[in-house]
């Protein structure tokens, strides 16, 4: 260890071994808390002792992809090809396509006239499941309404009402029953209020039960028109495809045509999977190789660590001896100004 001379003023060297002894063993202390490495598995091997991963190159891959995708592009081109060819070979005379051409324009006619039938069909349904729903909510309301009431009409309180009126002037009786007489008048003019939302809504109740028996006939008529649709759209359809069989022209190359535009297409899924491949190559091979590059630079990182905690315990001897030093000198200027 190399000796630490003071200088001739006596001061300590450079500002950093002027701390105070009580930061130096603060410090000292924070040094000895680090944690240890990461790395606690001893048989693993170091990111920078391991083999170097191959770093893929995206000019490569591009290359292969391009390569690939050229060779889709030429696939696609002869399946169009190869579909022309069946396309005129199977295609009816002048005529029959006319007559192809009414028959599919009647089917378009057909269909949209069909999809305005279900369309109104269901806007009646709609409106129809509205009213249902607002019913069932008013009757789960009256029920709710009719367990806080005796009567379910004004005239059957008012009659009520007039009956213990009569019975208060025409019977004699006691005071605890004349007010409780009262009370129930009371009571009964009270609930008036309630009776008559409980009326209001059972006549709602009627109307809407009304109204939705209004529509009963139209959604049958509709349904029926509908279902008329159907059939005949399904019926021009029908003679279509058998129009189709009629005209559909067989011949020997047919089979082996569309067995090689099949192949193409098997051959045209073969490369797409090739393409894939090589993205996932790709990602996998960069993946390894930029962890392995991020455990490499944690490792240095870690050594660069080591390195300032090891200078650091260096100089914090350094000092320690430095100040063991400066002390003696102090003693023994204090003796020889004794002496």
């Amino acid at each position: 260890m190399t000796e630490l001379k003071p200088e001739s003023s006596g001061e300590l060297p450079p500002k950093e071994l002027a701390e105070d002894r009580s930061n130096e063993t603060e410090s000292t202390n924070t040094t000895k808390e680090v944690e240890p490495s990461v790395n606690t598995d001893e048989n693993k091997i170091p990111a920078s002792k391991r083999p170097r991963p191959h770093r893929p190159s995206t000019h490569e891959r591009n290359a292969i992809v391009d390569d690939l995708r050229s060779k889709i592009d030429a696939l696609k081109e002869s399946i169009k090809k190869k579909r022309a060819i069946l396309t005129a070979k199977s295609t009816a005379s002048s005529g029959e396509l006319a007559i192809l051409k009414e028959e599919h324009a009647k089917n378009k006619a057909l269909q949209k006239v069909r999809n305005r039938l279900q369309k109104e069909f269901k806007a009646a349904i709609k409106e129809r499941d509205v009213i249902e729903t607002q019913i069932k909510k008013m009757v789960e309301e009256c029920k709710s309404m009719r367990d806080s009431i005796k009567y379910t009409n004004l005239d059957e309180v008012n009659r009520r009402i007039e009956d213990l009126e009569h019975k208060q002037g025409t019977v004699s009786m006691s005071l605890n029953e004349e007010k409780a007489l009262l009370k129930q008048i009371k009571e009964l003019n009270v609930s008036k209020r309630v009776v008559q939302q409980f009326a209001d809504k059972n006549t709602q109740i009627k109307a809407l039960k009304e109204q939705k028996d209004a529509l009963r006939p139209g959604i049958n008529q509709k349904h029926k028109l509908v279902k008329e649709a159907n059939e005949k759209t399904d019926a021009q359809w029908e003679k279509i495809q058998k129009l189709n069989e009629t005209y559909k022209k067989k011949g020997d190359e047919f089979p082996k045509l569309k067995k090689e535009i099949q192949a193409c297409y098997d051959e045209i899924k073969t490369h797409q999977a090739g393409i894939d491949k090589a993205y996932q190559d790709f990602k996998k091979a960069n993946q390894a190789w930029f962890e392995w590059n991020k455990a490499v630079q944690a490792e240095r990182e870690e050594e660069l660590k080591e390195q300032k905690r090891l200078a650091q315990e260096k100089y914090e001897e350094e000092l320690a001896a430095f100040e063991a030093e400066e002390a003696k000198k102090k003693a023994m200027v204090g003796r020889n100004c004794t002496l």
